[in-house]
């Protein structure tokens, strides 16, 4: 089996003012978006997205360890899907 490895990217109350981090509070719709992206990209093997009133974070697992797949997805994040 291979071995899985748990990547976990966001923003909360401490890392971002709360008018940053309404960009990110992503209705159902949009988190369709991100999980049909999520979907697509063959590195990442399972994911969620967590959105509470003080904080959104992207959980995913991969077999690529690399600092690449957690580039992609805050570059994902960053560019496509602050709304």
């Amino acid at each position: 089996m291979t071995q899985q490895h748990v990547i976990v990217t966001g923003i909360n109350h401490h890392t971002a003012s709360l008018a940053r981090r309404s960009h990110y509070a992503w209705n159902t719709d949009q988190q369709a978006q991100i999980y049909a992206a999520l979907k697509h990209n063959s590195n990442i093997t399972q994911y969620c997205i967590l959105v509470t009133c003080n904080r959104t974070e992207i959980i995913c697992t991969t077999s690529d360890a690399s600092i690449t797949v957690l580039s992609w997805l805050q570059q994902f994040i960053t560019e496509k899907h602050s709304y």
